[in-house]
């Protein structure tokens, strides 16, 4: 992955947070180790989130971690407390600001689920349908209609034998 396709996914994860989550002013710088590294901020001030691809001198803490570690932060799939005490995220500077990062990620709105009503499930619309009645009882009639019409003939063709095979013990 590229330090830009990082600094994307991170971003697009993170638009939504609300500066209010956060208590007071807080800068964090992102530093990113292995693949894709590069440098990027957070910045929550005045109400806002500002999500830059640059240095930011004046932090309060500097995050340092692999780009999977990062992502999976800003998407909520990892604790930001869980991967420091793990060790996969490194913090210098202020870790109680450094750990705001936590509220920010929580104070994105989860995605919305689709519901999907009744009437638009393909099984739905099946069952909706009426029974094909005609067409089933149409094709039913022809076969007794010829089951009927064998019947009789049946019963002919076995009278001559009968009466060959009476005629015989006569």
């Amino acid at each position: 992955m590229t330090y830009q396709e990082i600094f994307e996914t991170v971003k697009k994860a993170l638009s939504k947070a609300k500066a209010k989550a956060v208590s007071g002013n807080v800068a964090f710088e992102f530093d990113i180790v292995g693949e894709g590294e590069g440098k990027f901020y957070i910045e929550v001030k005045d109400g806002n989130v500002n999500i830059e691809p640059y240095n930011y001198y004046d932090n309060d803490a500097v995050l340092e971690a692999d780009a999977d570690t990062f992502i999976k932060i800003a998407t909520g799939a990892l604790k930001p407390e869980t991967a420091y005490a793990d060790g996969q995220l490194k913090i210098d500077g202020d870790v109680g600001k450094a750990l705001e990062l936590k509220a920010l990620v929580e104070s994105v709105p989860a995605p919305r689920k689709r519901t999907v009503k009744a009437e638009d499930k393909p099984a739905a619309k099946e069952a909706k349908k009426p029974a094909a009645k005609k067409p089933a009882a149409k094709k039913a009639e022809p076969e007794k209609k010829a089951a009927d019409e064998a019947a009789p003939a049946e019963k002919e063709a076995k009278k001559p034998a009968a009466k060959k095979a009476a005629a015989a013990k006569a």
